[in-house]
């Protein structure tokens, strides 16, 4: 457990290591029946515990507090309307039911799906490791995004100011557009700086060009 775990929880490593009724004894009395059912099932093999984990995760953090929730947000505010075809209640009722074995296998995860669209795809991009989904700032700062930002970087009030250098700006917003290097962790940062410069101590509530619904639809757009 790390330090940050047992400063939340408020108890030391040791503790849970030394005592065997510890976790049982921190388990809120509503919830040990249930517990302990479940403990029960997994360790007589009547519970496939990584789809279960699965299960939850996709109920708890997929389906309605993370992912699903931010689509459905940030969809509507430009007027898109978006399909998840991995979250169809008859696939994800079909995959969830598949044995745990079939879904890693030889340390791969997600074995059987990639072994079902092997021919539909190039296997690089098939076996490649596991990568997050970025947003695409490199790209976008060298379209759509990177127009709007220009006044912002410029012009915004920290800029202005001489907090943030105007001719540096625009250097790297230049060299970045013309692909010399990537400066876009630099751009945002500053970009995002003189935005809230401009909202929260300026008092200038109205962002530059607002059209931001039309600008974030052709941003998406784009990319």
């Amino acid at each position: 457990m790390s330090e940050q775990a047992e400063r939340i929880l408020g108890y030391p490593t040791a503790r849970w290591l030394r005592e065997p009724t510890f976790w049982r004894d921190h388990v809120h009395p509503d919830d040990r029946e249930l517990v302990r059912h479940e403990i029960h099932n997994v360790a007589q093999g009547e519970r496939d515990y990584l789809n279960h984990i699965v299960y939850r995760m996709m109920q708890d953090y997929y389906f309605s507090n993370l992912m699903l929730g931010k689509l459905d947000l940030l969809a509507a505010h430009v007027g898109v309307e978006p399909r998840c075809p991995y979250t169809d209640h008859a696939y994800a009722h079909f995959v969830y039911n598949i044995p745990a074995r079939f879904k890693i296998k030889d340390n791969w995860v997600k074995y059987f799906f990639k072994k079902a669209i092997e021919g539909l795809l190039p296997d690089e991009i098939i076996y490649r490791p596991k990568q997050g989904f970025r947003t695409p700032v490199i790209e976008l700062f060298r379209g759509a995004l990177g127009d709007w930002a220009r006044p912002i970087l410029l012009d915004g009030g920290l800029t202005q100011s001489g907090f943030l250098r105007r001719e540096a700006l625009a250097d790297l917003l230049t060299q970045h557009r013309e692909r010399k290097r990537d400066y876009s962790t630099r751009l945002w940062t500053a970009m995002v700086l003189n935005l809230w410069y401009n909202r929260w101590i300026a008092g200038h509530r109205r962002i530059p060009d607002a059209d931001s619904s039309g600008i974030l639809k052709r941003i998406l757009l784009s990319s």
